[in-house]
């Protein structure tokens, strides 16, 4: 039953496009097969693999947002969310389901992580934020520098507010969004449609 699992995996990943870089995930987060281009991603250092093929992404926020994703009882809808590399382009990081594999009778292999890289730094859509959650446009400003990575006191400086500020409307953000952790707004926002860079990364 595993090589028919994993002849199955393979033949998922050699539909892709050429480079891509992608790999078969189980949900515990053991690599069951990936592309060329993901061992050249984990060669890099961005995607880490331990020697049972553990996987786990070297920046915090997405490797929350890939554990959680692959919690979830069912893999029903793809997750999208930010991989930071430093002095690199971000990369972004999708999980889709493999309902496939889930009928072959296997809880072990139901989801495929694409990783592809940004051709620009990557920034909300503020306007489209806004209207789904409501924010204000110091919430909405507040929310995309942190989907670009930048912290709470960069966010302030920039902003030319006090912390304590910041800290408001992560408050804010947290309700709106109803999550629990910065992580998680950045999980959910980070599934907006991306476009140009704010003026944040111009500084940066």
């Amino acid at each position: 039953m595993h090589r028919i699992h994993k002849r199955d995996a393979r033949v998922t990943l050699d539909a892709l496009a050429v480079g891509t870089a992608a790999a078969i995930l189980s949900s515990t987060g053991r690599v069951r097969d990936m592309t060329s281009a993901f061992d050249a991603l984990v060669a890099e250092g961005a995607v880490q693999m331990s020697s049972d093929g553990l996987l786990s992404l070297k920046d915090k926020a997405a490797n929350d947002a890939l554990e959680s994703a692959l919690r979830a009882p069912v893999i029903a809808d793809r997750r999208k969310f930010l991989l930071k590399r430093r002095g690199r382009y971000a990369l972004i990081a999708e999980v889709l389901p493999m309902p496939t594999l889930g009928v072959m009778g296997t809880a072990n292999a139901t989801a495929l992580l694409v990783l592809e890289a940004a051709t620009a730094p990557i920034a909300l859509d503020q306007t489209l934020a806004a209207e789904i959650y409501g924010l204000t446009p110091a919430e909405a400003e507040t929310a995309a520098a942190l989907v670009q990575g930048h912290s709470p006191t960069d966010i302030a400086a920039a902003q030319n507010v006090g912390i304590a500020t910041i800290r408001t409307y992560l408050k804010n953000l947290r309700e709106k969004t109803e999550s629990h952790r910065q992580t998680e707004i950045v999980a959910k926002l980070g599934q907006f449609k991306m476009k140009a860079p704010n003026h944040m990364d111009e500084t940066s």
